[in-house]
């Protein structure tokens, strides 16, 4: 493996460690009082939604980045341009996580209180 090889995988690996710190840090505060258990289960739910794509991304890779990088270049010949198979594998990761949000869809909806001291939610011209 080179450097780049390194360097891809630990761009890859930031976020999904990242939020496992998070998830962490949550449980702490829920044991600790301070905290409530809904973001507890709500950080393991993302925690487990990005390995997974982390899991997915590397399989792609190793089965069908190949493909991709010959196909898109083979494209890309005719306009005499090329891309280096670097930034094919720096974009997988991102490219794995917007499909698999847009496939699952948006979590549940948030409910904001109206606050009656807002501009925005005040009656117009003294009605009530």
């Amino acid at each position: 493996m080179s450097t780049n090889d390194y360097i891809v995988y630990g761009f890859w690996c930031a976020l999904p460690l990242s939020q496992v710190v998070l998830t962490i840090y949550y449980y702490l505060e829920y044991l600790s009082k301070k905290g409530n258990k809904i973001a507890v289960i709500d950080g393991a739910k993302q925690t487990g939604f990005l390995m997974i794509c982390l899991a997915f991304t590397f399989i792609l890779e190793f089965l069908l980045l190949d493909f991709i990088h010959y196909a898109v270049n083979y494209l890309l010949d005719i306009l005499s341009l090329s891309l280096p198979r670097t930034f094919f594998r720096i974009i997988l990761f991102p490219t794995v996580l917007v499909f698999a949000a847009k496939m699952i869809g948006g979590s549940k909806e948030l409910k904001m209180p109206k606050n009656p001291l807002l501009k925005y939610n005040r009656p117009k011209n003294g009605a009530k």
